[in-house]
């Protein structure tokens, strides 16, 4: 195999490792002072080693409230913080080599909102 190929190959591989997944989410309600239920994504994602997804809230109505949500990551089976805010937050979390429905869980203060998210 001549050396360039196989480092073409090694890069478009290399490449694919750190790719994000998106084109699914929802809607949710994020309840004053306590996370609300979980709610699930619309799509599933089939992962592999170092795959991530970037998760996007962004918050609708009640002006003010500040709202924090969390999403899921089958890395360690956690819910970690995506952020808050009174508007659009994102993060991007591990996914790595599992089958997995993407959710998040989300609180409001000082007023409960609904908020739309997507991966």
């Amino acid at each position: 195999m001549p050396k360039t190929y196989l480092l073409f190959v090694i890069i478009v591989v290399a490449s694919q490792m750190v790719v994000t997944y998106g084109k699914g989410g929802g809607s949710c309600y994020a309840p004053p002072f306590v996370w609300g239920s979980e709610c699930r994504s619309s799509t599933s994602i089939i992962g592999n080693n170092g795959v991530k997804i970037r998760y996007c809230v962004n918050v609708n109505g009640n002006a003010g409230t500040q709202v924090c949500c969390q999403g899921y990551s089958p890395v360690g089976n956690t819910f970690q913080s995506i952020g808050c805010g009174s508007g659009s937050f994102c993060r991007t979390l591990g996914w790595g080599n599992t089958i997995a429905t993407p959710k998040i869980k989300c609180k409001g203060s000082p007023f409960g909102a609904s908020v739309s998210w997507s991966h």
